[in-house]
């Protein structure tokens, strides 16, 4: 059974969650069915068999059921340690009947198991310590031959106690934590209200848990049929021991002798403790021996050395993660079990993975490694897992690998909306909205992240994945040229962010100014963009240039004689010392194209011959690397070359046709931007149809923003239809005019390419 799948229930709030690695869901905290309630059920193979689909709660039965549907079996139910004594005690799972067959025949039951995405603590020895109280006048076995002997010679013996005397005489002196397993062989009390064991002098005993105990304890004694030594296995693990296996009702010494003697031959060998139960139990003649018994805590104990990743501890994960890909898969899977279990939800789940990594959030050389990493494993994360890795990925390949944009395009994600297991972190949403975004299907991104906020509260709309949708959200309104809503909701981002400390948040906090400062373009205030960004550039040091390409964009807008001459000629020495420039460019969102692009509105606009000469010698890779390259910035480039030449009547220089740059920029649907440049050319028919486009495609996006959660808001509701008529009206004002528009009436509107 080592490849079986798990299947987890523990205690959320006033319910039940239950997990597996590729689903997920809630249920009632009453396990029963409300006419079981009034029956009296055993443990111990019940004389009437029980039916689950009668037995278990509706909702239970039915997670259940599909369950057996998807996997008929073999697979494991861990009933977590939190759950009530109900689902622990009062079920017979084992012997629930689903289409004439028992569920023991193909799901192993686990009690009071561990917590969800801990691993196990492998014993430090290879001892066993054996306390038995077995008669020696039942010593005997129907075959002639001597029970619980021959078992011990496969194991290391720590101490062998025989008999209450020696035990009472030697047991005291023991460490029994030191020991890697503790079987307790004899008699049980078989009462719920004694203690558990009876020696052949008639003493009823108990373990002294104060000594300590070994990560493994066997319990082969006899116990009632409703589970008093379930009840005590219970206690023994709160008193330290990492599983138990306890019997329900009486066992058969010689069927107690064979699955002992199985047991320990593989305990030996470094199987675990479930897959061992589960093959003892499948043995011959195991009714009132392995059948018996019961699986308490953790099924993965094993001996050691530790034989996969996930049984690693946390510090020696984190740190194999960094370099070896399976420890990193490893680490993703208990990132996805363990946010579900602390938190019911995977909203912190890149920032835990960042945390294990040791990484900050937009730090270029960590997130360009990692972004490869997770593309090899995605296919091979379950369900879960991959429902956030995915659209991290896509995230991180908005700025470093546009060539991973355009496959994860045509895979997409089945955010299942409807589906009790659907995921709800706001980063999925997030990241799946940034890949609509960054192909220009604004409709699309906004229609994503509305999905996302619908399946948050208030808290969590003021924690990191909130502000993320938030900020993104901002994002498309400065797209789609309607700052009046952008500034509104970015106030809403400004106030969120001033509530949240974790680290995503920081580095959004840093990053609102970028959006504060392109929405204050829009809104036709270039100086105080400016400000913004110098704000920006005092407090981000991660990329110096990426405020550098801001700020020369913004003031060769505004005054491109003026600041803007002095910002033009250190990005000028800045491109000239990569040269060849584009050839370092790389795959992703890049700094040194921004660059160029807010070289080239400088040249444009202080029509300077220079600037212009050096962009020409950049024009062949220009051109190629346009249907590889993020299109903007660059298509943007020989735009403004081409507004450069149309002023300066220069046509010493053959520049490739505008159409290759407009073919490029339409394709990733640029409407806005292009119905812009075609303005400023002269293009009338062109203006028209990109104009139209664009309003089109912001016009369907309204009734989708129109039904944001009102929480949202600051103050009062948005007017969405009078922003978008008033905003519309004065595009058509300024771009389909007789004759071209005035730049300086572009730039007081703030209808720009951005």
């Amino acid at each position: 059974m080592d490849e079986g799948e798990d299947c987890w229930f523990w205690r959320e709030d006033d319910a039940v969650r239950w997990w597996t690695p590729r689903a997920t869901g809630t249920l009632p905290l009453d396990p029963l069915a409300p006419a079981a309630h009034d029956r009296a059920l055993t443990l111990a193979d019940p004389e009437e068999r029980c039916l689950l689909a009668t037995t278990l709660a509706p909702d239970l039965a039915q997670v259940l059921t599909e369950r057996l549907a998807e996997r008929p079996g073999p697979w494991r139910l861990h009933l977590g340690t939190d759950l009530p004594k109900a689902w622990q005690q009062s079920i017979p799972f084992e012997s629930l009947l689903h289409r004439g067959q028992r569920l023991d025949a193909c799901i192993q039951i686990i009690r009071y198991a561990a917590p969800l995405a801990t691993p196990p603590v492998l014993p430090r020895t290879s001892q066993a310590i054996f306390i038995d109280l077995w008669p020696d006048t039942e010593r005997t076995g129907t075959a002639g031959q001597k029970l619980f002997d021959e078992p011990l010679a496969a194991v290391d013996i720590g101490a062998h106690l025989r008999g209450p005397v020696d035990t009472h005489l030697e047991l005291s002196k023991l460490d029994l934590s030191d020991a890697a397993l503790l079987c307790v062989i004899g008699h049980g009390s078989e009462g719920l209200d004694a203690r558990p064991f009876r020696t052949d002098m008639g003493e009823y005993w108990t373990l002294p848990v104060l000594q300590g105990l070994p990560p493994l304890v066997m319990l082969l004694a006899c116990g009632d049929e409703k589970g008093n030594l379930l009840d005590y296995g219970g206690s023994l693990l709160d008193a330290g021991a990492q599983a138990v296996l306890a019997p329900v009702g009486r066992l058969d010494a010689p069927a107690a002798d064979r699955f002992l003697q199985a047991f320990l031959a593989g305990w030996e060998a470094g199987r675990t403790v479930a897959d061992l139960l589960w093959e003892t139990q499948r043995e011959p003649d195991s009714d009132y021996g392995a059948r018996r018994l019961r699986l308490l805590g953790r099924g993965d104990l094993h001996r050691g050395p530790t034989c996969a990743w996930a049984e690693q501890p946390d510090v020696a994960l984190n740190e194999a993660a960094k370099n070896n890909d399976a420890a990193l898969q490893a680490l993703l899977e208990r990132i996805t079990a363990r946010e579900f279990r602390v938190r019911g939800h995977l909203d912190a789940a890149v920032d835990d993975l960042y945390d294990a990594l040791g990484m900050q959030y937009d730090d270029p050389v960590a997130e360009t490694a990692l972004l490869p990493r997770l593309d090899r494993l995605r296919e091979d994360l379950p369900r879960l897992t991959a429902d956030w890795v995915t659209p991290y990925i896509v995230y991180l390949a908005e700025p470093y690998d546009h060539s991973l944009l355009a496959r994860y395009q045509s895979l997409g994600i089945d955010l299942r909306p409807d589906s009790p297991s659907a995921p709800d972190a706001p980063h999925i949403y997030h990241g799946w909205g940034k890949r609509h975004y960054r192909n220009g299907h604004y409709v699309e991104a906004i229609e994503t992240l509305a999905r996302g906020f619908a399946r948050l509260d208030e808290a969590r709309l003021r924690q990191a994945g909130g502000v993320g949708l938030l900020g993104l959200l901002v994002n498309c309104l400065i797209d789609l040229d309607w700052p009046g809503p952008g500034l509104v909701l970015y106030d809403s981002l400004d106030a969120c962010l001033a509530r949240t400390r974790d680290k995503l948040s920081q580095f959004q906090k840093i990053n609102r100014l970028d959006r504060r400062a392109r929405l204050a373009l829009r809104q036709g205030y270039p100086e105080q963009a400016l400000t913004l960004y110098r704000q920006k550039q005092a407090k981000d040091h991660r990329d110096p240039n990426r405020e550098r390409a801001g700020l020369l964009y913004t003031a060769a807008w505004a005054d491109p004689h003026g600041e803007a001459r002095p910002l033009a000629a250190e990005v000028g020495d800045i491109l000239r010392a990569h040269a060849p420039v584009l050839s370092a460019l790389g795959p992703g969102n890049a700094t040194l194209a921004y660059l160029i692009r807010a070289y080239a509105l400088w040249a444009w606009r202080a029509q300077d011959p220079a600037a212009f000469a050096w962009l020409a010698e950049q024009l062949t890779t220009v051109r190629d690397r346009l249907p590889v390259q993020d299109t903007g910035p660059l298509g943007f480039t020989l735009g403004y070359l081409h507004l450069y030449r149309q002023a300066a009547g220069d046509t010493s220089v053959a520049l490739p046709p505008w159409e290759i740059a407009e073919s490029a920029l339409e394709s990733w649907h640029y409407w806005f931007e292009l119905a812009v440049f075609s303005a400023l050319l002269g293009r009338r028919p062109q203006t028209e149809r990109f104009l139209g486009r664009f309003q089109a495609q912001r016009a369907e996006a309204m009734p989708v923003l129109e039904r944001l959660p009102d929480g949202l808001v600051i103050g009062s509701p948005i007017a969405w239809r009078q922003e978008l008529d008033r905003r519309g009206e004065e595009e058509r004002r300024l771009l389909l005019a007789d004759s071209p528009p005035a730049v300086e009436d572009l730039v007081k509107a703030g209808v720009l390419p951005l």
